[in-house]
């Protein structure tokens, strides 16, 4: 059995780990869009499809793949059944924030939440797609530059021997 396997199976430090994801210097922005992307997307699909939104919002907290972000999104369920709306959810999940926020409470203001999803996800993957691409400027140098040192390794490798040859030959 893998390592990933074992440690899914310990809720503590499954969550303790999904949770310290959000907050990885580089990879952060990415992961966080992502996120963002995939509940939006979810919600979209469902709200569009005409399912009411306590519906959706079941739905959409179980598709998520983060226990740290289910967590949050379970807490804000609870405190949205017991009378609240998107405000009180949102409360609780400290990644739904700014404008991802604010769409969406114009959107329950307006009753056009289908939409507002649909910008959302619009922005987020947008987002996500530009954080992949100055992510991928930062790695790609360094891949450069390894693969630059293997290379003259290997070759320096193979030619020192040839040279020493030739040294023991006068």
């Amino acid at each position: 059995m893998g390592l990933v396997p074992l440690l899914r199976k310990n809720a503590v430090l499954t969550t303790f780990v999904d949770r310290h994801l959000f907050s990885v210097p580089a990879v952060s922005p990415i992961y966080t869009s992502f996120h963002r992307a995939v509940f939006s997307r979810t919600m979209l699909l469902m709200l569009s499809r005409g399912i009411n939104l306590m519906e959706t919002l079941t739905i959409a907290i179980d598709s998520t793949g983060n226990q740290y972000l289910k967590d949050c999104l379970e807490r804000g369920f609870r405190r949205m059944r017991e009378g609240g709306g998107l405000k009180d959810l949102f409360a609780e999940v400290p990644l739904f924030c700014g404008l991802f926020k604010e769409l969406a409470l114009a959107g329950e203001e307006t009753g056009a939440l289908p939409e507002m999803f649909s910008l959302i996800h619009e922005y987020e993957t947008e987002e996500m797609n530009l954080s992949i691409k100055r992510f991928l400027g930062l790695v790609e140098p360094m891949l450069i530059l390894i693969t630059g040192i293997f290379t003259g390794t290997t070759l320096i490798a193979m030619f020192l021997p040839i040279f020493r040859l030739g040294e023991g030959i006068r």
